[in-house]
């Protein structure tokens, strides 16, 4: 039976500290040398914050360090944490932390692993997470009426708020497809059949070079004094490729060009190349380019083009990089039956992408609903 979250509240549980060692049966990972590790299918757990602590996947080894385990929450001797369904192997002073006598779950393990972060934190490689540290933390968990750690309470707590987040998602996401299919008049399937059957493959279209500067007017950005900048809601975009290349948020700057996200691409060229669409009006960083579309054409235009400028990143570098002469770069586009840019072809063909994705999305939600 589904709890309404309305009916599940915190407050009115009351809660009790348990040790580690008396709620949870305790392993931990050993030491592989690397020559002896082979490519396989079993994600191998090291002290990462990143991937779910996956560093990389290991063929089953027969040795003796070589321990695996599943279904349970891993702790590094960093104080990462994360929840395992799947067979995984652990790596030295990674540990793995099972319910005695109870079989963990998704939901149980997503309502633990925030309580764990509060000690788990602490810990650093001047100051790490040893088993014997572990065994003696503390949590401080809802009881049941006999005074043990209330499991079900903690299950039906985060079924409920990942029912309420279904909910807000399929929602977004069919927001998305009626936008999509307002947005393509409709959205005829059968229409865009016929358009991959006709055009079937990105090599099947004609395509040629086209120069920068032929399709876009280049800005350059001047410097921006982060510390100086008061905070706001506007993105300024960066050289990373990170976070869709965002830095930093601020409000308006007197003087400086704000820049329409549906009509200009960001660019970043020092060491790490590549471009992206942006959501919302942005500014740019130092030496940062913006693109702005000469012609009128459809957001999802961008997006084709956006593909096509990072097929040359691999030229770029920081030893390499091409901002005086980004104006000159060719790119490579789609052509129509006179020679020009095929815009259409371009936004149909993301346009097709995006409907799919998202109805992809919303079937996969709904069944989890």
């Amino acid at each position: 039976m589904k709890i309404a979250l309305e009916n599940l509240k915190l407050e009115d549980v009351e809660w009790r500290e348990f040790k580690i060692s008396d709620v949870f049966d305790i392993y931990t990972g050993a030491l592989i040398n690397q020559n002896e590790i082979q490519q396989g299918k079993f994600p191998r757990i090291t002290a990462t914050d990143l991937n779910n602590g996956i560093a990389f996947f290991t063929d089953d080894l027969k040795h003796k360090n070589f321990r695996t385990l599943e279904n349970f929450i891993s702790i590094s001797f960093l104080g990462s944490v994360f929840y395992h369904k799947s067979k995984v192997s652990l790596d030295m002073k990674i540990h793995g932390i099972k319910i005695k006598n109870k079989e963990l779950n998704y939901n149980i393990a997503l309502f633990l692993i925030p309580l764990i972060k509060k000690f788990a934190f602490k810990y650093s490689y001047g100051y790490q997470l040893s088993t014997s540290v572990l065994k003696g933390q503390k949590l401080l968990l809802p009881i049941d009426s006999k005074g043990d750690p209330h499991w079900q309470f903690m299950e039906d707590y985060m079924r409920a708020i990942e029912k309420e987040h279904l909910e807000k998602i399929t929602a977004y996401y069919n927001a998305k497809l009626n936008e999509s299919n307002r947005r393509s008049g409709g959205f005829d399937l059968d229409k865009y059949k016929k358009f991959i059957q006709n055009q079937k493959q990105l090599e099947n279209v004609e395509w040629k070079e086209f120069k920068i500067n032929e399709i876009f007017n280049v800005y350059t950005g001047g410097d921006l004094i982060l510390s100086k900048i008061k905070k706001g809601n506007i993105p300024i975009i960066s050289h990373s490729v990170l976070n869709n290349g965002i830095s930093s948020w601020s409000s308006q700057i007197k003087d400086r060009k704000i820049f329409n996200y549906k009509t200009t691409i960001s660019l970043a060229d020092r060491g790490n190349f590549f471009a992206f669409t942006q959501m919302q009006n942005f500014y740019i960083g130092t030496r940062v380019k913006a693109l702005e579309i000469k012609y009128n054409v459809d957001f999802d235009v961008l997006k084709f083009i956006c593909v096509c400028i990072n097929k040359q990143s691999e030229r770029f570098s920081y030893g390499r990089n091409c901002c005086a002469n980004i104006e000159f770069l060719n790119i490579i586009l789609p052509i129509d039956s006179k020679g020009n840019p095929n815009w259409q072809f371009m936004e149909d063909y993301i346009k097709d992408i995006e409907y799919k994705k998202i109805k992809d999305i919303v079937a996969y939600y709904q069944r989890k609903s």
